[in-house]
């Protein structure tokens, strides 16, 4: 038989797996385009009202 050793771990030292895409990620609605918030959205601005479009097809990502 082959003996078998038990090792406590605490939460905190166990590593998560690493993930592809950053949670500041932009989704565009209309073809599915993704990409992180200071990508190569389209950004348009007016005094304090900012608009980002889809480089792609040109949907409106975020208007505020």
């Amino acid at each position: 038989m082959t003996a078998t050793d038990t090792y406590s771990i605490d939460r905190a030292q166990t590593r998560r797996p690493s993930r592809a895409r950053s949670k500041s990620v932009l989704f565009c609605t209309e073809c599915g385009y993704e990409n992180p918030v200071g990508g190569d959205w389209e950004i348009s601005q007016q005094g304090s009202h900012e608009r980002r479009c889809c480089p792609n097809c040109d949907a409106v990502v975020t208007d505020r």
